[in-house]
């Protein structure tokens, strides 16, 4: 069985989400990409929901406006809130929209 991947979602000043899970899956201005265990390192924006299955199964969908995200040596780390960097507005999360 392939080791679990960690994932780590932040937000301005807050963890979002912080755990371990079998695979993510989002998108990007190419298309729809997943994350599996042992990936390349890959670094992406991205400009959709987060899909992340956990290592019993369970789904959680996590809001995306923009972020980055970045693979390397088995963990995920994404960064919200990008947007006004690249000149979108309200590139943030709001704090009630991830639970």
């Amino acid at each position: 069985m392939a080791p679990p991947l960690v994932l780590q979602v932040r937000s301005r000043g807050r963890l979002v989400y912080d755990g371990e899970i079998t695979s993510l899956s989002s998108e990007n201005e190419t298309g729809k990409f997943d994350v599996l265990s042992q990936h390349s390192n890959f670094i992406s924006l991205v400009n959709a929901k987060l899909v992340a299955r956990g290592i019993t199964g369970e789904v959680q969908e996590i809001p995306v406006k923009t972020g980055i995200l970045k693979v390397k040596d088995n963990k995920i780390t994404v960064f919200l809130g990008i947007g006004s960097l690249f000149g979108k507005k309200n590139g943030e999360l709001e704090p009630n929209e991830v639970r």
